[in-house]
């Protein structure tokens, strides 16, 4: 789905949407939605190409990411040109390489960074087929990856919307202003088309908004790290969710997110990056 779609624009037409439709438009945000095919033997696919489970390709000089000198599990790599054609505004870079690890084996909460990494490097070039020094406490099956370009709309319970004057209260607490309540209504027919139409599980995803379960993610941000910010200066990096055919499951058939500063996003910095499991 684009921002032209013909329904979509028809339900940001409605009446009750009026004070809002502004505020709205500029919350549409693009995103990248990422299909798993599993694959028989991870030598089909070459080395540095996208894909969830299996063993990471990493350059000649970066180790397996360790955690109490233990190998964290390798969940997925983006090959970021892959991206380009449903990255218009090159919110990512277009070059280079994106792997995501991550261990939990332990009900920690917040998740300790030193359980996830996520390891950046600049060319998907000379790259060797990792092997860990023992058996990772999770491997997952290798499955290659395609992608296509939507568009995402926050949920009701996010700190994007009360930005544009449309708090979770109105959603939620039948006492809001009448006009405030309409208008939740008609965005909450908005969201429901675009579930209907993107939001087939498993609902893995880079950038935009998240498909989230248990809550506003940029207000858990903000609360696991300390960070003396909006939770608006937060963003969806990666979003990962469970998946039969990786043989994934977060929790109660949950998801984990993987968020990033806007300000590190656009630096290209990934190393500060903090990591969400929400489930059922």
């Amino acid at each position: 789905m684009h921002k032209d779609d013909a329904r979509l624009q028809q339900l940001l037409q409605r009446s009750e949407l009026a004070d809002f439709a502004t505020g709205i438009r500029s919350l549409l945000w693009n995103t990248i939605r990422l299909t798993s095919r599993r694959v028989a033997d991870e030598a089909e696919l070459p080395l540095g190409a996208s894909k969830i489970g299996g063993n990471p390709d990493l350059p000649s000089d970066t180790p397996w990411p360790t955690w109490n000198g233990h190998p964290l599990p390798f969940l997925a790599q983006i090959r970021l040109a892959d991206l380009a054609p449903c990255d218009p505004t090159h919110e990512l870079p277009h070059h280079g390489m994106l792997a995501f690890f991550y261990d939990p084996s332990h009900n920690e909460y917040p998740i300790p960074p030193e359980r996830f990494r996520v390891l950046s490097y600049p060319s998907s070039a000379g790259l060797y087929r990792a092997t860990p020094t023992e058996e990772p406490s999770l491997c997952f099956p290798p499955c290659a990856l395609t992608y296509t370009s939507s568009v995402t709309l926050p949920p009701p319970e996010s700190s994007e919307l009360a930005c544009i004057g449309l708090p979770m209260e109105a959603f939620f607490y039948p006492e809001q202003p009448e006009k405030l309540q309409q208008a939740a209504g008609a965005y909450e027919e908005l969201i429901t088309y675009l579930d209907h139409e993107e939001h087939e599980a498993p609902r893995h995803q880079l950038l935009g908004h998240p498909y989230q379960i248990q809550g506003d993610l940029l207000q858990e941000c903000v609360r696991d790290t300390d960070y003396q910010g909006p939770p608006t200066d937060w963003r969806l990096l990666f979003q990962l969710d469970t998946d039969a055919t990786a043989e994934m499951m977060w929790g109660d058939c949950g998801a984990i997110y993987f968020y990033i500063l806007k300000r590190d996003l656009a630096a290209r910095d990934f190393s500060r990056v903090h990591l969400i499991l929400q489930c059922c």
